[in-house]
C-alpha cells in the first residue's frame, strides 16, 4: 500500500506560525517504514506552508491509496480539509489524534472520512494498511471506528479496543529524517540553545485534571527506560546537530526514583545538552533538582493553572498553592529558571 501522513497547514502566515514536528506521525512513519511492507510518504503541509493545489498534486503524484491525517481541535477544519482532497484523489482517508481519539463518532461524522484511530496510533496503521491491502475486514484492526456501505445504508463498526504498548522502549526513534526538521522551532519559544527538538520519555499520567486529554489519549502510565532516552539524545545530537531538547511528557517527575535514573544517565555517560522539562509541584525534591541541574535541565515548566485553592479543588489539580511557592522556591534556589503554565478564565 502507498501511505501518506500529512500534518495539515492551518490558517495564517508562515511568519505567524509556530511549526513543530509532528511526533505522533513521525513515530507512526518509522513503524510503517522499520515494517518495511508499504511505502510511505510524509507532507508536513504546515513547515512548508503548502496550499491546497500543492498537498493534491503531492497525493496525485505519490498515488497515495491511505491518507493519514492527526488533529487536535484546533486543526480540526484544515485537518478534515486534507481528508476532502484523499477523497478526491480516491484514497482511504484516516484521521487520528487527540481529538478524533475524545470524540471519535463525531469525527467520523464528516463525509470526508472513512476511518477513524483511537489512542496510539503506531501498530494500529500499520495493521489497517495491512487488512485493507489484503482485503480483509477491517472488524479485525483493534483501537478504530469505520464506516461501512451495506443495502445502500451506511453503518458505523466499532472494534475492539486497543491495548496500549506496553513496552515503549520497541518503538523505533521517530522518522524525524522524513520531515523537514530544519524548518522547526520545537513547539516553545523559550529556546535557550539551537537547533532544539523535543521527545517524549513516557506517555500517560495518574492524574484526571478535568483540563487535560492525557488519561482518554494514552490510558496507561508507561515510561521508556533511561537507556532508550539517553540513546535518543546521543542519537539526536550526532545526527541532527542538536543543542537543545525539551522532554515533552506530561510529568517528568511523577516517579522520582525514575527521574534521577534518567539524570544519572545522562551524567554517567557526560552528554553535554542543555534540556527543558514538564513537571509537577509535588513531588519535587532538592536531591533530584540538584541532578537535574547538572544533567542540563535549565527551565521547568510547571503545571500550576490557577492560584485559587477552590479553582484548583474544581478542575481536580490535586497540588496546593503552598507546594507550588515552595517547589519553585527551591527550583530558584538549583539554578534552574521556573516557567508557570496557567488556565485562561473564558469571558
Amino acid at each position: 500500500m502507498k501511505i501518506a501522513l500529512v500534518n495539515p497547514n492551518y490558517e495564517g502566515s508562515l511568519e505567524s506560525k509556530r511549526t513543530y514536528l509532528p511526533l505522533g506521525l513521525a513515530y507512526i512513519a518509522a513503524v510503517i517504514r522499520k515494517s518495511k511492507k508499504h511505502k510511505l510518504k510524509v507532507i508536513d503541509a504546515a513547515a512548508l506552508d503548502l496550499d491546497d493545489r500543492e498537498v493534491e498534486r503531492q497525493l496525485r503524484d505519490f498515488r497515495a491509496e491511505i491518507v493519514c491525517v492527526g488533529a487536535v481541535t484546533d486543526l480540526l477544519k484544515a485537518a478534515i480539509n486534507v481528508c476532502r482532497i484523499g477523497k478526491k484523489i480516491g484514497a482511504i482517508t484516516v484521521l487520528g489524534g487527540v481529538h478524533p481519539t475524545i470524540l471519535p463518532f463525531e469525527t467520523l461524522s464528516f463525509e470526508e472520512v472513512d476511518i477513524v484511530v483511537i489512542g496510539e496510533g503506531e501498530y494500529t496503521v500499520l495493521e489497517l494498511a495491512d487488512c485493507i491491502e489484503k482485503k480483509r475486514d477491517l472488524g479485525e484492526v483493534k483501537g478504530i471506528i469505520f464506516k461501512k456501505q451495506k443495502k445502500g445504508k451506511t453503518k458505523v463498526i466499532t472494534t475492539k479496543n486497543r491495548e496500549p504498548i506496553k513496552n515503549l522502549d520497541e518503538l523505533p526513534f521517530p522518522a524525524r529524517d522524513l520531515f523537514p526538521w530544519e524548518l522547526y522551532s520545537s513547539y516553545s519559544s523559550i529556546v535557550r540553545r539551537t537547533p532544539c527538538m523535543h521527545i517524549m520519555t513516557s506517555r500517560g499520567c495518574p492524574f484526571h485534571c478535568t483540563f487535560c486529554a492525557s488519561q482518554s489519549l494514552w490510558k496507561n502510565c508507561r515510561d521508556r527506560s533511561p537507556k532508550s532516552i539517553a540513546d535518543e539524545i546521543e542519537h539526536l545530537i550526532r545526527n541532527y546537530g542538536v543543542k537543545e531538547i525539551y522532554l515533552f511528557d506530561d510529568t517528568f517527575n511523577l516517579n522520582l526514583k525514575r527521574s534521577e535514573e534518567i539524570c544519572d544517565e545522562i551524567i554517567r555517560r557526560n552528554i553535554k545538552i542543555s534540556l527543558r522539562v514538564q513537571a509537577r509541584v509535588y513531588p519535587i525534591t532538592k536531591r533530584l533538582l540538584q541532578k537535574m541541574k547538572k544533567a542540563g535541565v535549565w527551565c521547568i515548566y510547571y503545571g500550576v493553572e490557577s492560584g485559587n485553592e477552590q479553582v484548583l479543588r474544581d478542575m481536580r489539580k490535586a497540588i496546593k498553592i503552598e507546594w507550588v511557592k515552595k517547589a519553585f522556591k527551591m527550583t530558584e534556589e538549583a539554578g534552574i529558571r521556573t516557567f508557570g503554565f496557567f488556565i485562561k478564565r473564558g469571558r
